[in-house]
């Protein structure tokens, strides 16, 4: 590809976050540097302070940050045997919406992404 038209590509991410303000700043400062210049985050209810960390990076790059109100079941600090038991209740009790959703929905997570 022509230098010139690969300086003048713009590279963006979308992703979900929850309860990451620990890594935050770190991830998205690896992806500036590896070319990302535009980043679209959505906050799913989060339990720390995510946007305000967001908000406050010094980053060659746009963050667009939506937080959003909770939605569904969320099993934060849930053990792993006992989250595979709730996600099996989950998908029994949304079996209908999933189906006729048509989206590969495994869990509430999954669900509201």
């Amino acid at each position: 590809m022509d230098p010139a038209r690969l300086a003048r590509l713009s590279f963006t991410i979308v992703t979900m976050s929850r309860g990451d303000e620990r890594r935050l700043a770190e991830w998205v400062g690896c992806h500036c540097q590896l070319g990302f210049d535009e980043f679209h985050v959505v906050l799913d209810n989060p339990p720390d302070e995510s946007e305000r960390v967001l908000r406050e990076l010094d980053v060659p790059a746009t963050i667009t940050v939506e937080t959003r109100g909770p939605v569904g079941d969320y099993y934060d600090g849930v053990p792993a045997d006992q989250r595979a038991q709730l996600d099996a209740r989950w998908m029994e009790e949304h079996a209908a919406e999933v189906e006729a959703s048509g989206m590969p929905t495994c869990d509430a997570l999954s669900w509201r992404q």
